[in-house]
């Protein structure tokens, strides 16, 4: 009598045929991840009112709970991979985080670390569940790189969008500044000169120092603005200058400011060369958020959510 005729081979293959069809019909409950509490649902609508200045949408409510839970579906995969037990910042965060509770007791750093663990005081954490998920994203990044795009794939979207990429203007300045508690004083200079027919160097020492200094070369508007405010570029930009006259006074936050303007680089569009580094950041960028984004939904299909 061969195996396959006995009574115990009959059982082990019918055993095996209901394990299967178990699993077909009842197959193990996935963990439940979700809905986002009111609480922290509320929290994430505030900051959308604050960021955007209006409330969220239906849609929008969405899109912050998918987030959220994604979020907590990553978070949850670092702590298993164990990404807490060697991060620098999780470790020095736990320990002041005690110390600031009083709970260090004179023990070694390594033994209040334990016991922060214990107390699961980064579950709760917010900027160490940020930087866990950073970290994961990072982890699967470099384990997981995306291909570079050709230089064939980069002309490409180089033609599709050429009209894009620009070089901003660049302005070479200098000025005269006066604080807004000093009105009286700007108003007599713009009244005692012809500033049609006089240089920045005949009137220098007139005004007050500026943080930044009073000279500023070859800088973007974006870079100005930085010195200076928005306010005070979008002013520069909108008059159309030219080279060695007067422009003023301009308002900035800090005050007034009567610019000599040494000379303008117009806008221009830039060569392949010149716009290659930001195509492969772009191309970059997006294949590594696609692959992100791949990762996570092989983490999504581990749970059962609920938003």
């Amino acid at each position: 009598m061969s195996f396959y005729d006995k009574p115990l081979a009959h059982f082990l293959i019918l055993g095996v045929m209901l394990f299967c069809l178990k699993q077909l019909f009842y197959p193990t409950p996935l963990p439940i991840i979700g809905p986002v509490s009111q609480e922290r649902m509320a929290v994430l609508i505030n900051q959308w009112e604050i960021e955007s200045g209006r409330p969220p949408n239906q849609q929008q409510k969405k899109f912050l709970a998918t987030t959220e839970l994604d979020r907590e579906i990553l978070f949850r995969r670092a702590l298993a991979d164990g990404l807490h037990l060697s991060d620098e910042f999780v470790y020095n965060r736990l320990i002041r985080t005690m110390s600031f509770l009083e709970m260090n007791s004179g023990a070694s750093n390594d033994a209040i670390f334990e016991q922060a663990l214990a107390m699961q005081l980064h579950q709760t954490d917010e900027l160490i569940r940020r930087r866990l998920v950073q970290q994961l994203e990072r982890q699967f990044l470099s384990q997981n790189p995306p291909s570079l795009p050709t230089n064939e794939e980069l002309l490409s979207e180089f033609r599709r969008q050429e009209s894009a990429f620009k070089s901003p203007a660049r302005y070479s300045i200098r000025h005269i500044y006066f604080p807004k508690d000093r009105i009286s004083e700007k108003s007599a200079f713009a009244a005692s000169f012809d500033l049609s027919g006089v240089s920045f160097d005949d009137v220098r020492e007139v005004g007050y120092p500026f943080l930044s200094g009073y000279q500023f070369i070859d800088h973007s508007p974006e870079q100005l603005s930085r010195q200076f405010d928005n306010k005070f570029v979008s002013q520069l930009v909108s008059k159309r200058v030219r080279e060695n006259v007067w422009v003023g006074p301009i308002a900035s936050s800090f005050g007034d400011h009567f610019v000599w303007i040494d000379g303008i680089n117009q806008s221009r569009d830039l060569t392949f060369s010149e716009a290659y580094k930001d195509l492969m950041a772009e191309a970059m960028s997006e294949r590594e958020g696609q692959a992100l984004e791949m990762f996570i939904q092989e983490l999504r299909n581990q749970y059962e959510i609920r938003l």
